[in-house]
């Protein structure tokens, strides 16, 4: 999938997983159906499975999911309620939409296969950053790639994204990305930080040290960064893209992105994701 786009185009990057897809509920049930487990989506406290109820360690985690990679129930995901007709008023408005994935080009055929199936003539390209290729193992020389990269490279107004770790790192990059925090989510709650060992433990075992329940509230985000805006669904984020275009001005909220000595504004804990984020 790599359609021509005019240079003149105005681009905005869009995130697969959870925002066009629904990938995590798909997951739940494919987990309660292979484990015996009754996994809810709202258990899904945060971005790295592995910190969230019934998945074990990030080695049995990374397992799990090389196996629902595998299963039908992957081919057979469902699209988030309304993203079709968003991604098709954004098309209205002049945008081209592309993809920008933490999904590993192995995936390549099949994910492109879906968008096609679902959102036919709406995505123009599909980056792959590889993200947890690199968590899998560290002593292969793979090159880290950013979301925030991403966007820059193909210059784009803005990135709709459900994860706070890219949308954190899209607002602390240089230039800043504006981005669009999506859904209603517990794992966009609050940032998914990977900091010290603490952080690679289950959640099990993670609950045993905190030893309390709702440990991963002190976790949840008291606010955003002026260039990141939340979206709680498809027609929440046309909204907010559709009063930048009536501001005739580069879709930044209408806010300044730095400081005025020049220096980049960056977000309590932005810098402090790790190489995973």
């Amino acid at each position: 999938m790599d359609r021509e786009v005019p240079h003149s185009t105005r681009v905005i990057a869009c995130d697969l997983d959870d925002v066009l897809c629904q990938t995590n509920l798909a997951v739940a049930q494919w987990h309660n159906a292979r484990y015996g487990t009754q996994m809810t989506l709202d258990e899904f406290y945060y971005y790295h499975y592995w910190k969230n109820p019934h998945w074990g360690t990030p080695d049995e985690t990374l397992a799990k999911v090389h196996e629902f990679y595998e299963s039908k129930d992957f081919q057979e995901l469902q699209p988030v309620d309304g993203a079709k007709e968003g991604l098709e008023t954004l098309r209205d408005m002049g945008f081209s939409v592309q993809i920008v994935t933490a999904r590993a080009g192995g995936h390549q055929v099949e994910t492109e296969a879906w968008l096609e199936k679902h959102f036919p003539g709406l995505v123009n390209k599909v980056h792959y950053t590889g993200e947890f290729v690199r968590m899998q193992d560290d002593t292969v020389n793979v090159e880290k790639i950013t979301k925030a990269s991403v966007c820059h490279s193909i210059s784009a107004l803005l990135i709709i994204d459900d994860c706070a770790n890219h949308t954190f790192t899209c607002a602390s990059a240089s230039p800043v990305v504006p981005s669009i925090l999506f859904g209603d989510y517990q794992w966009n709650q609050r940032l998914s930080v990977t900091e010290d060992d603490k952080d690679f433990l289950s959640h099990d075992a993670r609950t045993l040290i905190e030893g309390q329940p709702g440990w991963w509230e002190k976790d949840n985000l008291d606010s955003l960064p002026e260039t990141m805006k939340r979206a709680r669904s498809w027609p929440d984020a046309v909204q907010h893209i559709s009063q930048m275009q009536r501001r005739r001005e580069r879709p930044d909220f209408g806010l300044n992105n730095s400081k005025s000595n020049g220096d980049v504004v960056r977000p309590r804990a932005a810098l402090h994701l790790s190489k995973y984020a």
